[in-house]
């Protein structure tokens, strides 16, 4: 939000103060700290991401396992029960 509020400032102070504002303020003491955080937060962001996908992943699998594991027990137990029938 810090950084949008900047850039319409910087966008509404005119072609003519453009080259004065980047000469008293240069980038690295005006947006850089902004730029920054705003990278820091992406990466962040993608640390998240990456997790939630891991999980849901983890949590695929284990409902594979589980299906597969009444596949196999219901195949186990169903000819000890056959002559029941």
């Amino acid at each position: 939000m810090t950084f949008l509020k900047y850039t319409i400032r910087w966008y509404e102070m005119g072609k003519i103060k453009h080259p004065i504002s980047a000469m008293i303020k240069p980038y690295s003491l005006s947006f850089k700290a902004i730029v920054e955080d705003i990278g820091e937060a992406s990466r962040n962001m993608d640390k998240e991401a990456s997790a939630a996908a891991f999980h849901a992943e983890i949590r695929a699998l284990s409902l594979q396992v589980r299906h597969l594991t009444e596949i196999s027990t219901s195949k186990r137990i169903s000819p000890l029960f056959s002559h029941y029938k």
